[in-house]
């Protein structure tokens, strides 16, 4: 059953609002930290952060991870690449690294540490920040999988088996290794050798059951250094109840004696396992309003079009309408003499995206000028009240800054003109609309 936790009232709004900036404004000093630890640039992989050292992922693993690749793909000396997984893609290229990390509660804080690691598992660069528990628990954000106290026989788990005859790796199609309930997982498979495969399942309950192969999917051969993906013919729906959960996989040059039975073998067999968890989906209902463009029917249609880019739906006219994609549904209305978006999300999902090719360093990103106003320093501790008022943060002066506020973050520098670049936007909201907002903190029209 999905919960709905509606964030109701200025001051709930202006306490979530203010807790994620301070969250960003950690994360991407952590990132911005181990950047400069390595001094260069770097093809980055984004991996789950655990918690502590146990491998498990939880939802503020997904909340935290998704920050964490927000400012690393935002960082001029940083390339976002996919994350090396099977036995036939690892990478020879010295610049590339994996970011990972973990996080563990001490007392009334949670302590984060990022890290960056190359060559295996050796570490190169790490940086650590706290955050207070209070505001995580305010954002209705759990700290450890739902069932962490009853995993304890899930994490030792032991299938590094003794004189492996092979090596076979297994992972799953979410990075986070986190899931919504109706998620479906798949899992990917690579062995160094022809060999018969079984998955094992155990549960949040730990009950151990064989997954695979099944009365619809009977084919377990893997080939040599052929990554296969199951389920094939059936899905893998995942659900209540929520928590931890261990996949083992075992592979055997010979065929099982039998594929059903339900205990883990430990002779004669490779094995490996990963941990995934399934979450609730906690909803948040966030209202974000917006000055009115010049040309309202452009901006509904640059909304429309976003929407069924990303493969959602959308219906509306000039004054209201509805839209949907993937896990956000919302909806829009001019009232006022605004324009209104209300937009319905997980928790652990942000609706902000950094902007395409957005950097901090010169050019990049979604940019616009406009007149330098007359009275500069009137207009910048105008746009300093506003903002702050408004829950938002901002650090400038009469030469340039940087801002956050309506979902928007931003940076402008003053010469002639104004100059803007956007950072990070709600993915839904056109263009028209962000530069209209943005010259209205100026003062200007």
């Amino acid at each position: 059953m999905k919960k709905l936790i509606a964030v109701c009232g200025l001051l709930a709004f202006l306490t979530a609002a203010g807790f994620t900036q301070t969250m960003d404004n950690r994360v991407e000093e952590a990132v911005d930290a181990l950047v400069a630890q390595v001094n260069r640039h770097v093809e980055v992989s984004v991996e789950p952060i655990t918690v502590g050292n146990t491998g498990s992922v939880s939802a503020f693993s997904a909340f935290l991870g998704a920050k964490v690749a927000r400012f690393a793909a935002n960082n001029p000396f940083v390339t976002i690449v996919a994350p090396t997984r099977g036995l036939s893609l690892v990478r020879g290229n010295s610049d590339w690294v994996r970011l990972g990390g973990s996080f563990m509660q001490t007392g009334a804080d949670v302590a984060v540490t990022l890290a960056f690691f190359a060559d295996g598992n050796r570490q190169i660069a790490s940086h650590g920040f706290t955050v207070p528990l209070a505001e995580i628990e305010a954002l209705h954000i759990t700290i450890l999988p739902e069932n962490r106290d009853s995993v304890a026989e899930l994490d030792s788990t032991d299938v590094h088996i003794n004189n492996n005859p092979f090596t076979i790796t297994a992972w799953c199609n979410s990075d986070s290794r986190t899931y919504y309930e109706g998620d479906r997982i798949t899992i990917s498979l690579e062995a160094d050798a022809n060999c018969f495969f079984k998955v094992y399942q155990i549960d949040v309950n730990n009950k151990v059951q064989v997954i695979y192969p099944n009365s619809a999917d009977r084919n377990n051969t893997l080939k040599e250094k052929k990554i296969r993906t199951i389920p094939e013919k059936t899905a893998f729906v995942l659900g209540a109840p929520f928590g931890e959960e261990t996949i083992v996989v075992v592979a055997s040059k010979k065929q099982f004696d039998s594929v059903t039975d339900q205990t883990i073998p430990t002779a004669n067999v490779a094995a490996t396992k990963f941990t995934y968890t399934i979450l609730p989906t906690t909803v948040v209902e966030e209202t974000l309003e917006y000055r009115l463009p010049s040309d309202i029917h452009a901006a509904v249609r640059a909304l429309k079009k976003t929407v069924e880019d990303e493969g959602g739906t959308f219906s509306g006219d000039n004054q209201k309408g509805a839209f949907s994609v993937g896990n956000f549904n919302g909806v829009y209305s001019v009232t006022g003499g605004k324009f209104a978006v209300t937009m319905m999300h997980p928790a652990e999902q942000n609706v902000s995206e950094v902007v395409p090719g957005t950097t901090r360093g010169a050019g990049g990103g979604y940019s616009f000028s406009f007149s330098k106003p007359s009275n500069l320093s009137g207009a910048v501790g105008q746009v300093r009240n506003g903002i702050t008022k408004s829950g938002g943060t901002f650090n400038g002066d009469e030469t340039g800054g940087e801002f956050a506020a309506s979902g928007i973050s931003g940076r402008y520098a003053v010469s002639g003109s104004v100059n803007v670049t956007i950072l990070a936007k709600p993915f839904v909201i056109p263009n028209s609309l962000i530069e209209k907002e943005v010259k209205g903190f100026f003062g200007v029209k």
